[in-house]
């Protein structure tokens, strides 16, 4: 987060605390993206999750982050040229000492059925993938209950082909500061940044609902100018007590975690405190 503590702290309290959404689950007592990593995030009490989703070469979905595999399977390699049947017969290691395996979304689905939370579906745009795995997202999701999901992107050209999807889903642009992502503009303050969210509004066929932005780019100007829009704002990714605070501080609806657990012991005791 900046060291703008008091831009932040001059926004308005928030009403409710944010909701905690887990990154790629919990990642720090998981591999990250597995089943495993998100029934823990929610035995760990956050309020939703986040995940990534790429389609293999053979149109079948999973949940991956890496553009390659080399650093959590030990080969190379990228998701969509692999086919499904490639892919379940990786195994998967992190740093922290963690085995796993990368999931079909229809587990992952199997799993999300009936509970209550937010979950954060980023469609995870590798090479020119963006019209393939958006279709595919919406076939997976089009007959199902919708509530309480949210799907985000860095990719314009993902978002777009939303329009007209008949998904009821929340969208979100993922932004960030790098003039290389897509919806960079919409973090501006000001008028360019209000022209900015217009603009991304009317690619995705006027259903944005909200900002999903690098904790870098939270103040006190750019949370004014998200909410005067009706957007909600869940900002990534944050890990320690002061961006808890800083974030919590300014209004954001979510923060979005490698460590939940941490997050709600740390909000616990603020309450103790008080």
């Amino acid at each position: 987060m900046p060291t703008e503590a008091s831009a932040l702290l001059s926004a308005p309290a928030p009403q409710r605390d944010p909701v905690v959404i887990a990154h790629r689950g919990a990642r720090l007592l998981a591999v990250e993206n597995t089943l495993e990593a998100l029934r823990v995030a929610f035995l760990e009490g956050a309020g939703g999750v986040e995940f990534d989703v790429q389609r293999t070469v053979d149109g079948e979905l999973v949940l991956f982050h890496d553009d390659d595999l080399h650093a959590l399977t030990g080969t190379r390699g990228r998701v969509p040229e692999l086919t499904w049947r490639d892919v379940r017969k990786l195994e998967l290691h992190d740093r922290h000492g963690h085995r796993g395996r990368i999931p079909h979304f229809d587990e992952v689905l199997e799993l999300l059925d009936g509970r209550a939370g937010l979950f954060n579906l980023e469609l995870k745009v590798v090479a020119d993938e963006a019209e393939r795995l958006t279709a595919a997202v919406v076939d997976a999701l089009v007959e199902r209950p919708q509530a309480g999901w949210v799907l985000s992107s860095f990719s314009r050209r993902a978002l777009e082909r939303l329009a007209g999807s008949g998904l009821s889903a929340s969208r979100a642009l993922l932004v960030d500061d790098d003039p290389r992502c897509d919806w960079w503009a919409a973090g501006m303050a000001g008028p360019q940044g209000a022209a900015a969210l217009a603009k991304a509004g009317l690619a995705v066929g006027g259903h944005l609902d909200a900002v999903h932005p690098h904790g870098a780019l939270v103040n006190a100007a750019r949370m004014q100018l998200w909410q005067a829009g009706g957007f909600d704002v869940n900002v990534w990714t944050l890990n320690e007590p002061e961006q808890w605070r800083l974030a919590s501080a300014s209004g954001v609806s979510g923060l979005i975690t490698d460590d939940p657990a941490g997050l709600l012991a740390w909000r616990r005791q603020r309450r103790d405190l008080v």
